[in-house]
């Protein structure tokens, strides 16, 4: 026997206890991944493709599950688990759950409530993407992380609140808003927010997908408007940005189509990729005298917009930044 045959022998015995420890079961009409070594079981999607939807109706997952005599407690809402699954009407997730995926609940279109476990620590990105029944959230104090747009695309969301005595998170003054308590970073809000006096950056995604929201005041305390803020805020008509913000992130106001007025501080030095691309409804738009960086596409199907001063100062124009206006 060659070495090379010795090593794949080797290696098949070595990865054995893995392949053997987890296995995909299905209890009750609801699929897990289940840890045999564990004893641990995450909620999965149906078959194997998580673009199915299957699950509808109301769905109740239990603390543990039984399965070849032995026992698996629930720990986790799997990525993708409920993906896409319109007719899921409600949900009762387990006290014993402390994680909820990436996607998880995303695209749940008829999902009109939903109770978050006091034991959860994480929230992955885009948890609750797209559930656009979806009216109230309480995020508990034991939660730990919450990734990007959690509640993107929510825009029935009408209250979220921050569970008191969180040490990670806070909506202070009711804002309706999840805010980072370290940094000062709004990073979901929804279309009743109120933005903090202290707040300092707008966050990745934060309002992205609130198509109804109509006006929002940015207060002065804001210095940075990231990534995707406002993107598809399609009713937002006038926005006034403040005067200690130095960039507009790519994305930031991509698709607010009835948009006719914004405002940019002098303070502002770069605007990023797609800022305001496809902003149909801005007829005119002044860049401050600082601003040395206009990204790609940056004005892109703006058909409304018939006149722009561009300062000497800019040294950068990306490709098709003005492409489609009129």
């Amino acid at each position: 026997m060659n070495n090379s045959s010795k090593f794949a022998i080797l290696l098949t015995f070595l990865l054995l206890p893995f392949v053997a420890s987890a296995r995909k079961i299905a209890v009750g009409g609801i699929f897990y991944n289940a840890s045999f070594s564990k004893n641990k079981a995450e909620v999965t999607y149906r078959g194997n493709n998580f673009f199915n939807g299957s699950y509808s109706g109301d769905v109740f997952i239990p603390e543990w599950v039984r399965f070849n005599l032995k026992t698996f407690t629930v720990t986790r809402i799997g990525e993708n688990a409920f993906f896409n699954s319109n007719s899921l009407i409600s949900v009762s997730i387990p006290k014993t759950v402390t994680s909820i995926g990436n996607g998880a609940f995303a695209f749940c279109n008829a999902l009109k409530s939903i109770t978050l476990p006091k034991k959860v620590e994480i929230i992955d990105s885009h948890a609750f993407s797209t559930c656009g029944a979806l009216t109230s959230v309480i995020i508990p104090k034991s939660v730990k992380t919450i990734g990007d747009e959690p509640f993107g695309g929510c825009d029935g969301l009408a209250t979220i609140q921050v569970e008191k005595g969180n040490k990670w998170y806070d909506s202070r003054n009711n804002c309706n808003a999840i805010i980072e308590s370290k940094t000062n970073t709004l990073i979901q809000g929804c279309k009743n927010t109120v933005i903090p006096e202290n707040v300092t950056k707008i966050g990745y995604g934060a309002f992205s997908g609130c198509y109804s929201m109509t006006s929002i005041n940015i207060p002065e305390s804001v210095k940075e408007i990231g990534n995707d803020a406002f993107r598809g805020c399609a009713a937002l008509t006038s926005v006034t940005i403040p005067g200690k913000v130095m960039g507009i992130g790519s994305y930031a106001f991509c698709g607010c189509r009835s948009l006719t007025a914004i405002s940019i501080p002098n303070s502002v030095m770069s605007i990023g990729e797609h800022a305001f691309e496809k902003c149909h409804s801005l007829t005119s738009i002044t860049i401050p005298e600082k601003v040395t960086d206009i990204g790609e596409q940056s004005f892109l199907q703006c058909y409304a917009l018939t006149s722009i001063n561009i300062p000497e100062g800019v040294l950068s124009i990306g490709t098709h930044a003005f492409h489609s206006c009129i």
